[in-house]
């Protein structure tokens, strides 16, 4: 017996939306060289996932614009956060 095809507009796409919509407000206020490294990544992502099932793919982008958000915050709060002092000089 044949799988059933599963078609895009049958994933539930509530994840991926406010995913993408969390990115999207991040990325209004990221500057310029953060917004070239995710423009850069994303569209790696989306080369790298076309050839996949409609289900993974959702996922995958799920994924990618979840982790984009962390990863960038986490950055951004490396930079600004202040470095223990350990007595040595450089």
């Amino acid at each position: 017996m044949e799988k059933e095809q599963t078609r895009e507009a049958d994933i539930p796409h509530g994840g991926l939306k406010t995913a993408k919509h969390n990115y999207q407000i991040h990325m209004a206020t990221a500057d310029s060289a953060e917004k070239l490294l995710c423009s850069l990544l994303e569209h790696a992502m989306e080369k790298t996932v076309a050839g996949l099932p409609p289900d993974i793919q959702v996922v995958a982008r799920t994924n990618f614009y979840q982790s984009m958000v962390r990863d960038s915050i986490q950055r951004q709060y490396a930079a600004v956060e202040p470095q223990p002092e350990t007595g040595l000089e450089r």
